[in-house]
């Protein structure tokens, strides 16, 4: 079983250089995923998810190939969006890890009479690795609160 993210404790030994750059790739998800959600880009979103992925989210629980779609369509009364990746935590055991990540999202609407929406939230991914990197088997996206939503 892979340690939770509540399992981290110090003190903190350095990494060697190939549990870094298994640490940096499954961060690198999460930040992948931001991106791709501000170029409203379905099929780079969906590549970061395993097929039989699941999300759970402000749109519920669903599989991600039901889920993204609606995630992206959902960004049309935006002008902009901007997802900014801050903190992130790391368990990896084997080809299993389990990613925490914080998301600052910016939300700048069309109709310029409404102010920008700022969402918080953490990413709470679960992972797997294949042969040609991480991918997310489940992700739980934790709204934690909104300004002008």
């Amino acid at each position: 079983m892979t340690p939770g993210i509540t399992d981290l404790r110090g003190p903190v030994a350095p990494l060697d250089p190939a549990a870094l750059a298994d640490r940096e790739a499954a961060k690198d998800v999460a930040r992948i995923y931001a991106l791709s959600i501000d170029l409203r880009d379905e099929a780079m979103t969906l590549s970061l998810f395993d097929p039989d992925a699941t999300i759970t989210g402000a749109l519920g629980t669903a599989p991600a190939k039901d889920y993204v779609p609606r995630l992206i369509s959902g960004q049309e009364p935006h002008a902009a969006t901007m997802h900014a990746i801050h903190n992130q935590y790391v368990t990896i055991d084997g080809d299993k890890a389990t990613v925490w990540s914080y998301c600052k999202a910016y939300h700048v609407f069309k109709d310029k009479t409404r102010p920008t929406m700022i969402a918080n939230s953490v990413l709470k991914d679960e992972m797997k690795r294949t042969p040609k990197g991480w991918i997310i088997t489940a992700r739980h996206a934790d709204h934690k609160w909104r300004d002008n939503p």
